[in-house]
């Protein structure tokens, strides 16, 4: 097999408080934070074809989309065909033959707006609104100043820090929140969800999952009230319940305030255990 390699290196005209929305079909995507005015788009492409003429044209045939309006940047990045009578063959071919790893460098203040259809995503140092999307693939989320909101298809969803409301939503995949914010919304028809709270909530909060299990780890000043269903399974909770009416029911739910109360927290499961557990080492 022959190999041939390309970078595309471009400046963007990206600004501070601005906005970057991005959509790719496939690949290794990374969205990074840098100081306003080195916002850059770098591509690197990597094909294998039966000769070195083959490879170097599946490169040729590739041009990124980019527009700039004002505060806002687009990005538009397809690595199949164009032409839809030679979809099926030709982007099968290109499938298998063209890798690309995409970094984008934005301002820090940015509001994003990023889908991938096939891959992995990672943002990290975001702050404003973010929102993010993949079919299939695992998505990252580091660090978010503000509100987030993220849907996978199928894959996992691993989250740092959202300092703001988090909402997560995905058909199959786990769900890992290292560090909850102001409220969660998170559901998912397959996979486990684990999170922890680090400080109280400040808004209503929602884990569900039809499918799996659900762990929160709770710092000792954190309260919360509690209310956690089980259909198929047993709540466990490692800390006494005020209002439960005492004792560990033999059935799958428990309501009670958790460290004096808090805002409501609702844990649902069709088929798994739900555990409210002390705090973990990271």
């Amino acid at each position: 097999m022959a190999i041939a390699e390309k970078t595309v290196d471009l400046p963007l005209a990206a600004l501070e408080g601005g906005r970057l929305e991005v959509r790719m079909d496939r690949g290794t995507l990374r969205i990074r934070s840098g100081e306003p005015g080195a916002a850059r788009l770098e591509i690197r492409l990597k094909s294998e074809a039966d000769t070195r003429e083959e490879a170097q044209a599946l490169l040729d045939g590739f041009s990124p989309d980019v527009s700039e309006h004002g505060g806002e940047v687009r990005i538009g990045l397809e690595f199949g065909p164009t032409n839809e009578t030679w979809t099926w063959f030709l982007r099968r071919r290109r499938d298998k033959h063209l890798d690309a790893e995409v970094t984008v460098t934005v301002p820090r203040r940015q509001d994003l707006r990023v889908a991938l259809e096939a891959g992995d995503l990672e943002v990290e140092g975001a702050e404003g609104a973010v929102e993010l999307s993949v079919k299939a693939g695992r998505l990252h989320l580091g660090s978010v100043t503000g509100d987030a909101r993220a849907h996978a298809a199928a894959g996992q969803i691993d989250v740092g820090h959202v300092t703001g409301r988090l909402t997560i939503q995905t058909q199959i995949g786990a769900v890992l929140v290292r560090e909850a914010g102001e409220a969660l919304e998170i559901s998912t028809e397959s996979g486990d969800i684990t999170t922890r709270l680090l400080h109280p909530l400040r808004e209503d909060s929602r884990l569900t999952t039809k499918l799996g299990q659900i762990r929160v780890e709770l710092a000792d000043q954190v309260g919360a009230d509690l209310d956690a269903q089980v259909q198929a399974g047993r709540v466990v909770c490692d800390y006494p319940l005020l209002g439960s009416g005492g004792g560990q029911p033999a059935g799958g739910s428990r309501q009670g305030a958790v460290n004096g109360g808090g805002r409501k927290l609702t844990l649902s499961t069709q088929a798994g255990q739900i555990h409210v557990g002390r705090l973990s080492p990271a």
